[in-house]
């Protein structure tokens, strides 16, 4: 997949920001914090130390900076992380298999309650 850049430097300045942006999301997204799941342009902005109109004037969004800097990664919307239990997360950081199970109890108890009070 080719780099999905908005705009190409033409100046030194330019290309120096961009390099910044650049190792600025390498640093996030390769942080077990943080992550491919987790990383924002905020979060870029924020560490590259410039305005998150600038992460847009490279970047049309997440998606295009993450095809920039790692376009080879795992696409699949949920994938297993590296911690001891091997949680199922989905692309926003939710823990799948917390949630499946939270719907299962809520569900068990609904019915419990609706065969108890409507017969």
């Amino acid at each position: 997949m080719t780099a999905r850049i908005r705009t190409e430097p033409t100046q030194l300045r330019g290309a120096e920001t961009l390099q910044k942006l650049r190792a600025a999301a390498h640093l996030l997204y390769n942080d077990p914090e943080i992550g491919r799941d987790r990383i924002t342009t905020t979060m870029v902005a924020h560490r590259a130390n410039v305005s998150i109109g600038t992460v847009y004037r490279y970047w049309t969004d997440r998606v295009a900076m993450l095809d920039d800097i790692a376009p080879d990664r795992d696409r699949s919307s949920i994938h297993r992380i590296n911690n001891p239990g091997g949680e199922a997360v989905c692309e926003h950081g939710f823990n799948v298999t917390y949630l499946c199970t939270n719907v299962q109890e809520l569900t068990a108890e609904r019915q419990e309650h609706n065969q108890m009070h409507h017969p």
